[in-house]
């Protein structure tokens, strides 16, 4: 039995070995779709795993196995991949399979439960958002509901999605009964329909594949809007961003160039949270954190007034990048 709770181990190591029990054997050596039966898929980035429990027998995906150099390489030198291995498929670019939700998943999960008592902050953000929705809205990266049922108490019609399965159990606890609320456990791609807005807060930088996912909000929004939110200067990546499973941050012109390879139209684009840019400095650089610490949350959170004044003035820095974006008219 692989012990996932240790320091990951080679490809070689888990040649034939048991992933967990009643989820099938892996064997790196040989012919995946053949070796696979009954496995926990883990989705597209290891922040947010997504897990689909294929029925017993052989695994039916087709799937294409990375050479065995490249899945060594990657589960001996990404000190957050807990996984087995990694797999290509056509329908998902980059697949994660193992017993276990990753380093980075707990992480997202303690900063989620950090980030939901910052009321005002969150409060300002979604007054940010709330001119740009429309009845019925997609909320990708739902969490634990902190924007959904905000929305919810604006009588929208919400479609939820999000890949942990851990925190869809709490969304569901917590809304699931909510008129009006659907959640999806899985990816934008898995939402049926189209909406008049797609919210975006905090996601798409632990997307491998951010443009994949870019795409996939464009077609569920044929005239609607898609709100996001996301990290700024890549110079800041640290080990906050590391131990969340950011894969980046966003420059804002790279942001622009991003959103236009996607077929959207910017309608705005702008930093935000300047006073946040400069505590994340000191987390970056002085003292080196991996998490947020939670007393200069709460201190953050007293100070929004103050720091809506300072969010008026435009600033050419911010923590954040907010973009507002409509798919151009085919």
């Amino acid at each position: 039995m692989v012990d996932v709770d240790r320091e990951p181990v080679g490809a070689g190591q888990l040649h034939g070995k048991d992933l967990g029990a009643g989820q099938g054997t892996l064997d790196l050596g040989g012919d995946l779709p053949d070796q696979l039966s009954f496995l926990v898929v883990c989705g597209c980035h290891r922040s947010s795993p997504v897990t689909k429990n294929g029925p017993a027998g052989p695994f039916r995906e087709p799937l294409e196995m990375w050479c065995q150099e490249d899945s060594k390489r990657l589960l001996e030198n990404d000190r957050h991949c807990r996984v087995g291995g990694w797999i290509k498929s056509e329908r998902r670019p980059e697949v994660g399979f193992g017993p276990v939700a990753t380093q980075d998943a707990a992480a997202v999960r303690e900063t989620l439960r950090t980030m939901e008592r910052a009321e005002r902050y969150n409060e300002w953000l979604y007054q940010r958002c709330r001119p740009h929705l429309g009845p019925c809205v997609l909320d990708v990266g739902a969490g634990t509901g902190t924007f959904a049922k905000r929305l919810l108490a604006d009588r929208r019609t919400v479609v939820a999605v999000e890949p942990d399965p851990e925190l869809a159990a709490v969304l569901r606890g917590r809304l699931g009964n909510a008129p009006g609320f659907t959640i999806v456990e899985g990816e934008a791609r898995d939402a049926t329909g189209t909406f008049d807005a797609a919210i975006c807060l905090n996601v798409l930088e632990h997307i491998s594949d951010d443009e994949a996912a870019l795409v996939d909000l464009r077609e569920r929004l044929p005239r609607g809007r898609l709100l996001l939110l996301v990290p700024a200067h890549p110079a800041l990546f640290g080990d906050i961003d590391e131990a969340l499973g950011h894969k980046r941050r966003y420059s804002s012109q790279g942001l622009s160039a991003l959103l236009a390879r996607c077929d959207f139209r910017v309608e705005e684009l702008r930093f935000v949270n300047p006073a946040g840019a400069a505590g994340w400095i000191v987390s970056r650089f002085l003292v080196r954190r991996s998490r947020i610490p939670e007393g200069a949350l709460r201190l953050y959170d007293t100070a929004v007034p103050l720091l809506k004044q300072l969010d008026r003035l435009r600033l050419p820095f911010g923590l954040s990048l907010w973009a507002v974006a409509r798919p151009r008219l085919r």
